[in-house]
């Protein structure tokens, strides 16, 4: 089925030419400003559990980038994206229901109502409703990645949207079994934006490891290490060693934990952080810090559930067989 998803992919329409990453140009600084406001203001809001209109400022913040990326190049390809991967986003939740169980429709019964062309007959007839819908968020991953090229702040914005999800899924009633697949979904999103972004990647590593698939957790941690070392990336990654039976390199990972609290020092440096409550956070009640998407000391049962399984995290198709454990969980 991951085969099958990712020829799917391979087939999905390109909207206009490719244009080439050195001739794009960025965003002005007044546009960036106020996706940036969306962007804050959509974490206070999110900060006080309003997460339907926190989600709906992300959505704006990132329209207004892709729409300012299409207008300083002459082009309207980053739109033309964006209205696909949306699309492909929506879609995608038809083919399961609320329980997060496969629905008794027939995939070509679905895809046919669908706007999105993502699957072709041969695919309609073969794929399950779970690989079905595994291909279109792949499908609309890419999309929202060629949307944002490499803007910074569209990643952010990326970034939130993950958070959003992630948290949904054990903090929030409106919570859907669809969640934390999208929470995937935008933060690989946000990396193949901007692989900088340290706390996507943390995010990623954090909901692979729920998900049970350490040894992609462990390369998404180690990637957001390797952009900056934050304590909780490495509290995360110690954790995951744990889970991985490396006792030794958890050992060390825990150390540096320490080291890089120690290094932080001030509290100040953080304190414009916005901290939410969500209980269930990854294992057990545990402060979650949404703008720095962490799991940190009191929060020491992170990735301490779920199976054994690997995948490759910076590889799209591959994740999307990773959430397959995850459905009829929530």
């Amino acid at each position: 089925a991951d085969a099958t998803a990712a020829q799917a992919g391979d087939r999905r329409p390109t909207p206009g030419p490719p244009i080439e990453p050195k001739s794009i140009q960025d965003v002005p600084p007044s546009v960036a400003q106020i996706a940036r406001n969306h962007l804050q203001y959509g974490n206070s809001l999110a900060r006080r559990g309003s997460l339907f209109s926190a989600r709906q400022e992300f959505f704006s913040g990132l329209r207004l980038i892709i729409e300012s990326l299409d207008l300083v190049n002459g082009v309207a390809t980053h739109r033309e994206h964006y209205a696909l991967a949306i699309v492909a986003l929506n879609e995608a939740e038809d083919f399961v229901d609320s329980a997060g169980d496969d629905i008794s429709n027939s995939v070509p019964r679905i895809v046919e109502l669908h706007q999105s062309k993502i699957l072709n007959l041969q695919e309609r007839q073969a794929l399950t409703p779970m690989a079905a819908m595994q291909a279109y968020f792949a499908f609309s991953q890419h999309h929202f990645s060629a949307a944002c090229e490499h803007s910074s702040i569209a990643s952010e914005l990326l970034f939130s949207l993950g958070k959003l999800h992630s948290v949904k899924v054990t903090q929030s009633p409106s919570g859907q079994p669809t969640d934390m697949a999208i929470a995937i979904l935008m933060h690989q999103a946000a990396l193949n934006v901007d692989t900088r972004n340290y706390l996507s990647a943390n995010e990623l590593g954090v909901a692979l490891a729920r998900l049970g698939h350490y040894e992609s957790a462990r390369a998404a941690l180690l990637h957001s290490i390797a952009t900056r070392a934050t304590p909780e990336a490495w509290l995360n990654l110690s954790i995951v060693h744990r889970k991985l039976g490396e006792t030794q390199l958890a050992e060390l990972a825990l150390a540096e934990t320490k080291a890089a609290e120690a290094a932080r020092g001030n509290e100040s440096q953080v304190a414009q952080q916005i901290r939410w409550m969500a209980p269930n956070e990854f294992a057990s009640t545990q402060q979650v810090n949404y703008e720095e998407g962490e799991s940190r000391s009191s929060q020491t049962a992170n990735a301490a559930t779920a199976n054994p399984k690997t995948q490759t995290p910076t590889a799209g198709g591959g994740i999307w067989a990773a959430l397959k454990h995850s459905f009829g969980s929530h």
